[in-house]
């Protein structure tokens, strides 16, 4: 009887040669060959939103609003770009929108949410309530420390409800926080804005649409 022998695959093969140089034998060359080939994880949505509709991102916070206006730009530019790339709108209002309204109007701190939208034309307002944005942990500070949290929720213009979440009543609870840095560079504090702002624009987005989750 003759035995034939059959070669790994193309994709495999780099993979197992690489696996004595890792020092990987037995069981833990397997996993980690099984790991290596296995297909990306995906995440579904968190909430789907409904289709074909105008929508309003709004950043800040009406009672305490916050006080740096390029992170909220940089936040809303980051999500209607993402939401625009997925189809998940039939058209979003650019963030320049908002300050216009805020500049033309004195009440504007005072508008209900779904006010706010419907001056602008929105069918959903996704509202970021933002609890804390900082750069360093004190003004004194030398280093650099970035942290931002928000609140997100999801109303209807039209009927002034809440379509998501039912629960808890701040909303869906969100953050991202940087290393300590030490940096010197007299742009780092813009680049540090830019930085939290694109992620936590993509993790507020990604809500909103089935992800790949990347492997840890």
């Amino acid at each position: 009887m003759k035995l034939h022998m059959k070669w790994p695959s193309k994709k495999l093969l780099p993979l197992l040669l690489l696996l004595p140089l890792l020092g990987l034998t037995g069981c833990a060359m397997f996993e980690w060959a099984v790991a290596a080939m296995a297909p990306p994880e995906e995440a579904k949505a968190t909430f789907d939103l409904p289709k074909d509709k105008r929508i309003l991102v709004f950043p800040d916070d009406q009672s305490a609003p916050l006080p740096y206006p390029p992170f909220k730009r940089m936040l809303a530019n980051k999500i209607n770009a993402e939401l625009m790339d997925h189809k998940l709108a039939s058209e979003t209002i650019p963030y320049d929108r908002i300050v216009d309204l805020q500049a033309g109007n004195s009440d504007f701190d005072r508008l209900p949410v779904d006010e706010t939208g419907s001056k602008l034309g929105a069918d959903l307002v996704i509202f970021m309530q933002m609890g804390e944005f900082r750069l360093k942990d004190n003004a004194d500070d030398p280093l650099w420390h970035g942290r931002a949290t928000a609140f997100i929720r999801v109303v209807d213009v039209h009927t002034g409800q809440r379509l998501w979440p039912a629960l808890p009543q701040e909303g869906f609870a969100l953050s991202v926080e940087t290393d300590a840095s030490d940096n010197s560079d007299a742009s780092y504090g813009a680049q540090l804005t830019e930085q939290m702002a694109t992620s936590m624009g993509d993790q507020i987005a990604k809500l909103f649409y089935k992800h790949t989750v990347e492997k840890k």
